[in-house]
Parts: C-alpha cells; structure tokens; sequence
C-alpha cells in the first residue's frame, strides 16, 4: 500500500495533527467562546503519529491526547471538598431530611456547587443491582417503539434491535414494500404506533416505514442497516410523549413508553430527600450563608418550614413533580452532547433529574450564555444530578465520556472506566452481552415534570 498517500489523507473525526502553526491555533481559540473552550479541552482528542520507511515520513498509530482533570470536581471527593472549606466553587453538604423520615430509595448524602445554586450532586445514588437493572431495561425495553429513537428518521420505528444485535447471527434491517401486505409477524408496522392502521393489510399512502429483520443480506444494503451498527449508532429514546421541536410542544396524543414506575420513585425521592429546589426567599427551608465573603460549607435544613408538606413528599403521597417524561441518552467512545439549555417545559422552576450509569464523564455546568466558563463535573456510575432553580436554565453538555481503551486517570491516577461490577462479564455473568456494551460506552437517563 502506498503509506504517504495514506498519511496525507485527511484525519477522521476527531483526530488531531500537531499544530503546524501554534500562533493560528491560539487565534482560533481565542474566538470561541468560554463554553466552547472547555468542550475542546476536555473532549476526546486522537493524535496522528508518524513513522519513517524507507526514508519516507507514513502515519502511524492514533495516539489519544492526555487529558488534564486538574480543575474537574470529582463526584468522590465532594465530601473532602465540603469538609475542607468548599474550595473555589463553595462545595456544600446538602441536610437531608432525618433517617427516620426518608423511605428506603432517599439518598444518604448530597452536596450543592454554591457558584451553580441549584446544582445538587447526590454521589452514589444507585446502588449495584438498581444500576444493572436499569441499564438492562435501558438497552433491552425502554428503546423499543413505540418510543422515538434517533433511528427513526431514517428507518422508521425499529422493534428487537437489542436481540438482533446480540443473537450471534448476522441481521440486517429490510425495508418492506409499501404494496407488499404485511401480515408476518416479525415486522413493526409504526403506522399502528401512531394509531393509523394498515387498510386490507396494505400500508397507506404517506404512512410511516416499516421494517423487518432479516439474516441474509438484503440486495445494496449497506452496513450501516446491520443490527450491530444500528445498536452502535443509538444515540438516545424517548419516555413518556415525544418532543416535537418545530411546534415545541410535547406530542401526548401519540403513543409511547411510559417512564418506568422505579425510575420516578427514585426522582421523587431525591427531589424529596432536601426539600422543593425552588429560590430561596425569607422562610425557605433552606437557610444559605455567605460568611466573610465566602460560601458556607452546608446548607441547613430549616424542619420548622413546611413539615407537613416535607412529611406528605417523604411518604411518597401527593408528590408535587410529575416525572412523566425524560430521555435516554447512549453514548459511545469519542461521542459529546453540546451546550444546551433544556427549556421546553413550561414551568422551569421545576427540577430535572439525570442518572450517570456506566463509564465515567465530564459534566460541565456553565451560565446564561456560552460566554461564561462553565464548571466542570466528573460524574460516575450510578451517581445523580438535580439541576433545580437557577442551575435549571443554565447552558450545560457532556463533552467527553472515558472508556478503558482510553487510558484517561482522575487526580489520583486511577484509570477511568466504567466499574467492574456493570461492565465485566465475569462479575455480572447473568447478563454478559449487557456488560461488554456498557465497557465500551454510557448510559443517562433524565427525567422532567411536562405538566
């Protein structure tokens, strides 16, 4: 093969040559904004390196950048941190309600970025079994139609793909003819979804695709229609309505899965566990300070201040969120999610819950605008994030996740990667394919009030 064609070819996504000219490099940084710059900072970055053959400079391996989490506040260490004084961003112990109060889902402990209010951290929020349950349901159900994935723009709705992805058999994803009637039973007819039926067993004109699986592959079928490669490519599923970005509107006449009833318990529970996340005006349960210019380490719990209501949460009865809609975002090796502001819903007093399973990532939290250097989270499995009041319209991403082939460290040297105990096959042998997925990526699954 012709190596110097090859290495002037230009690099894939992600992959960065050294910088022929550093002073162009620090004029373009310099435009960004401060958001952005931090997403290049902590983002996957893949560098091309060069060998010498035959007197001829050819491309190398891809070596991956060494990132630096020097400024990221690590969701282990947030007690050290609190305990310490709170360090630049005022890290505090959130009090929750007594022991005796909470019920048995309540988080023992949470901590609050004074310099993100609202921002609560609850580290280790899921236990091992609840993480394994819900990135089995996460990778197995919740993306079955009739919820809307990423897919379905371009293959319609898209019914066992975990199973065809992991049978061991080769399957591809084939279109079916809207004239060919379509009584079998292995395809998804996504006009039934929408409640638009089949008329004499033939599609409608303008219905919705269907499809179907298929061990031999089908004629011009690309690999991209491979169970494998579509399970790789799923980005993110639906619960409960869809969210329909032209109208901006939630589409409830449509069907869909509903949040799982386990997942909105554990929100209520630890929306519940310190007290309504709204502003803090004078009698609010929670009694912030600001001593000698500085944050306090721990917001004091005021249980004088609507104990009925705290009392009526705690028992699970007349819960004041909703949960009934959220996504689940899949992520792989070198994926990100870009700033954004979540403000679809109507009331943006009220707060979103998020759920980190799998490997390990880097939550940044920034302000108003993208102008403003956002802080930097690095979130592990099974811990949760409330983003309530102020931290609720604030610009937020995930710009990096860490797998083991990576050979990302945190501050104290220790590889990032997902735990053992979800992405070993030897320590969950129940559900082997399950945890070699999960090695390789991460699963989040947020959830919000629509009402």
């Amino acid at each position: 093969p012709d190596f110097a064609a090859r290495a002037r070819r230009r690099p894939r996504a992600g992959v960065r040559r050294p910088a022929s000219f550093p002073m162009y490099a620090d004029a373009l940084d310099e435009k960004r904004t401060a958001f952005r710059r931090e997403e290049k900072r902590y983002q996957l970055h893949r560098d091309q390196t060069f060998l010498t053959r035959r007197k001829k400079k050819v491309g190398g391996p891809l070596v991956t950048r060494k990132t630096d989490m020097g400024d990221a506040l690590d969701s282990r260490n947030l007690r050290a941190l609190a305990e310490a004084g709170g360090g630049e961003h005022g890290v505090r112990r959130v009090a929750l309600i007594p022991s005796g109060d909470r019920n048995e889902t309540a988080p023992r402990e949470a901590y609050e970025l004074a310099s993100r209010p609202g921002c609560v951290v609850f580290p280790g929020a899921l236990d091992v079994a609840t993480q394994r349950k819900w990135l089995v349901d996460a990778v197995t159900r919740l993306c079955e139609p009739p919820a809307a994935t990423n897919h379905d723009a371009e293959h319609g709705k898209i019914a066992g793909l975990w199973e065809a992805a992991t049978s061991g058999d080769p399957r591809w994803l084939e279109p079916v003819d809207a004239e060919v009637e379509t009584e079998r039973d292995d395809v998804f007819d996504e006009a039934d979804a929408r409640g638009s039926r089949m008329a004499n067993g033939k599609k409608k004109e303008n219905a919705p695709k269907l499809c179907r699986w298929t061990s031999s592959r089908p004629a011009n079928a690309s690999d991209r229609t491979s169970a494998v490669s579509l399970l790789r490519r799923l980005r993110w599923t639906t619960l409960g309505p869809p969210y329909d970005w032209t109208n901006r509107t939630y589409k409830r006449d449509e069907p869909f899965n509903d949040v799982p009833e386990d997942i909105k318990a554990r929100c209520d529970a630890l929306v519940a566990s310190f007290g309504d996340p709204e502003p803090e005006p004078e009698g609010s349960r929670f009694l912030s300070r600001r001593e000698g210019g500085s944050f306090s380490n721990e917001r004091v719990f005021d249980e004088s201040f609507d104990e009925g209501r705290r009392e009526t949460r705690s028992n699970g009865a007349g819960a004041c969120f909703r949960f009934g809609a959220g996504l689940v975002n899949y992520y792989r090796s070198g994926d990100a999610l870009a700033g954004h502001v979540d403000d679809a819903e109507n009331d943006l007093k009220k707060p979103i819950v998020s759920f980190s399973l799998g490997s390990p990532c880097v939550f940044l939290l920034g302000g108003d605008d993208r102008d403003e250097k956002p802080s930097a989270l690095l979130l592990r499995s099974g811990d949760a994030v409330v983003l309530a009041r102020e931290s609720r319209r604030r610009f937020h991403g995930v710009p990096r996740i860490f797998t083991a082939q990576e050979n990302a460290v945190d501050k104290r040297g220790e590889l990032l990667a997902a735990p053992d105990e979800v992405s070993d096959p030897k320590c969950w042998p129940e559900y082997p394919e399950v945890a070699r997925y999960v090695a390789g990526g991460r699963v989040n699954i947020s959830v919000r009030d629509i009402d």
